[in-house]
């Protein structure tokens, strides 16, 4: 009887000494699963971006005198799904080439392109519509006075939601780790005070300037700056496909500003 007393008490010592996972790793591996849906996402982004930039450098080195001197690419180019949106001619694989090797695409991620007429820089800025909308000539994204975007984005799974619909703890942390969170990237949300959905984190900058043009002709000089939530913009809250998958939901979004035909 003795023997097995101080065997029973042996195995208690042993099991007091079998603590638990701790919590933080548990914490890493969700962040993990979560950075893989964010670096899905932005695979498809940059493709679209290095595919967009990559016209404005081929037209800049082999266009001829006689050529025209426009981008073939409108407001709405993109791609989905493997597939390229708003040119029937054109094969997907001007993008898919940019992808990672063994890249799955997804239905629900959107990724388009969007030309806005310059506006002199404020805090809260809004582009209620594309330059095409604005000037009716569908080659607009080739003027001197017009911004260039890439936008993607892409509704967050209702597994990565709390119960009021926010990204949870998780995935807001894999957000904020991300590279350009709150300036390009990040996910939609409402902020008191500002009319538009914005992406959060709230650390894009604007230059204070009075000719919008100024800020990228003479790059050398330096402009004050100010802190500003980036706005999701009307026009592209009325896209039908942005719409379809984002209106009312917590989604991914991102967006660049690529260099026009004429370098701005």
């Amino acid at each position: 009887m003795y023997l097995w007393v101080v065997i029973a008490t042996f195995m208690v010592a042993l099991l007091s000494y079998n603590l638990s996972v701790r919590p933080d790793i548990d914490r890493t591996y969700m962040e993990t699963k979560a950075q893989t849906v964010i670096t899905k996402f932005k695979a498809q982004h940059y493709a679209l971006r290095a595919y967009i930039d990559s016209q404005k450098i081929r037209k800049a080195i082999y266009r001829q005198p006689e050529d025209p001197q426009y981008v073939s690419y409108s407001s709405g180019f993109g791609y989905n799904n493997g597939k390229i949106i708003g040119d029937d001619k054109l094969s997907p694989t001007v993008v898919s080439n940019y992808l990672p090797i063994g890249y799955e695409t997804r239905t629900d991620i959107y990724s388009k392109v969007f030309c806005f007429r310059m506006k002199t820089y404020q805090e809260d800025i809004d582009y209620d519509k594309t330059c095409a909308q604005e000037t009716l000539d569908d080659k607009c994204c080739s003027a001197e006075d017009t911004y260039v975007f890439v936008v993607s984005w892409e509704p967050i799974s209702s597994r990565w939601l709390n119960k009021n619909g926010e990204p949870i703890s998780d995935m807001r942390a894999a957000i904020a780790k991300s590279e350009g969170y709150g300036g390009h990237f990040g996910y939609v949300t409402r902020v008191e005070g500002i009319n538009l959905p914005v992406i959060s984190g709230g650390m894009g900058t604007a230059p204070v300037s009075a000719d919008p043009l100024e800020d990228y002709q003479l790059p050398s000089v330096s402009y004050k700056t100010v802190m500003k939530y980036q706005p999701v913009y009307t026009a592209i809250l009325n896209d039908p496909d942005y719409q379809k998958m984002c209106d009312g939901k917590a989604c991914l979004f991102a967006i660049h500003r690529v260099s026009n035909l004429r370098g701005y």
